[in-house]
């Protein structure tokens, strides 16, 4: 019996402790979220990239709706007074249509 218990003192004696444990599984933990942080900051840095190159390369409207809207209202006044032809729908919609 007490060969048994010297020989499991002197397996024992090389493990690790508690603590010795619990500091290695901290010192990973850390690595891990260190390595997941960078990551995370990369791709907020890759999505913004992406965010401002399409805003670059979007198609910007040459008014804004309110004017487009104001451009309207002036361009039916000016066909009620007579100034400017009238069109029905299907005459805008091939004149666009051809446009293309």
């Amino acid at each position: 019996m007490n060969q048994k218990k010297d020989k499991i003192d002197e397996i024992s004696k090389d493990a690790p402790t508690l603590e010795e444990r619990l500091a290695e599984a901290n010192r990973k933990i850390d690595s891990i979220r260190d390595q997941i942080w960078e990551q995370a900051e990369k791709n907020v840095e890759e999505d913004r990239e992406t965010w401002l190159q399409k805003q670059r390369t979007a198609v910007k409207r040459p008014t804004t709706p309110a004017e487009s809207l104001k451009e309207s209202m002036k361009q039916m006044k000016l066909i009620q007074e007579g100034k400017l032809p009238k069109k029905t729908w299907w005459e805008l919609r091939n004149k666009l249509k051809n446009d293309k």
